[in-house]
C-alpha cells in the first residue's frame, strides 16, 4: 500500500520534466529549469546522474541507421563535452556536427605538424649520415696520402744511405788497393838493391 503512494515532490518533478525529440530520432532529456543552477547540491548531482543514465539507456535502445549515427565510444575532446550533463543537452545536432568538424580539422593539423617534424628529423639524419660518410672518406684519403708520403720519404732516405755507403765502400776499396801496390813496389826495389850489393 505504501508502494502505491508516491512522493508529491517527485510527482511534481516528473510533470515538469519533458523529452524533446530532434530530427534523427535522438532523444534529448532536459532537466527541470529549477534544477539547472550554478550552485548545485547533492540532490542536483543525483538528478544529473539519473538523467545521464536515462540518456545512455535511451540511446542504447535506439536502432542505428543512416540518420542516427552510432555513439562514440570515447567523448570528443572539446570543452563542451566536459561540462555537466544539463548544459551539454542544449547543444543541437548541427552544433555537435560543427564541433566534430572543428576537431577533425584540428586533428589533421596536428597530424600535419607531426609529419613535418618527422620529415625534418629524417632529413637531418640523412644529412648527418652524408656528413659522417664524407668525413670518413676524407680521413681515409688523408691517411693514404700520409702513408704514400712516408713511403716515398723512406725510399729516398734508404736510397741516399745506400749511395753513401756504396761510395764509402768504393773509396775504402780503392785506398786499400793503392797501399797494397805501393808495398809490392817497395819490396821489389829492396830485393833488387840487396842483389846488387852482393854481387
Amino acid at each position: 500500500m505504501g508502494a502505491s503512494h508516491s512522493n508529491p515532490k517527485e510527482k511534481q518533478k516528473r510533470k515538469k520534466t519533458h523529452d524533446d525529440v530532434i530530427p534523427g530520432g535522438v532523444i534529448v532529456h532536459q532537466m527541470p529549469v529549477e534544477e539547472i543552477d550554478v550552485t548545485r547540491n547533492d540532490s542536483d548531482m543525483e538528478s544529473i546522474r539519473t538523467c545521464k543514465d536515462t540518456e545512455l539507456t535511451s540511446n542504447a535502445s535506439l536502432p542505428f541507421s543512416a540518420d542516427t549515427p552510432k555513439p562514440r565510444s570515447t567523448p570528443l575532446r572539446f570543452p563542451a563535452f566536459e561540462m555537466c550533463t544539463p548544459v551539454r543537452q542544449h547543444f543541437s545536432l548541427e552544433d555537435k556536427m560543427m564541433i566534430a568538424e572543428v576537431l577533425h580539422q584540428e586533428h589533421l593539423r596536428q597530424k600535419g605538424q607531426q609529419a613535418r617534424i618527422y620529415e625534418e628529423r629524417r632529413i637531418r639524419l640523412i644529412e648527418r649520415k652524408e656528413r659522417m660518410d664524407k668525413e670518413a672518406r676524407e680521413r681515409l684519403q688523408r691517411k693514404m696520402r700520409e702513408v704514400e708520403e712516408r713511403r716515398k720519404f723512406l725510399e729516398k732516405v734508404s736510397r741516399s744511405r745506400f749511395n753513401q755507403t756504396y761510395s764509402e765502400n768504393l773509396k775504402n776499396k780503392t785506398k786499400s788497393g793503392f797501399e797494397k801496390n805501393d808495398c809490392c813496389t817497395l819490396n821489389n826495389s829492396v830485393s833488387t838493391l840487396k842483389t846488387e850489393n852482393i854481387t
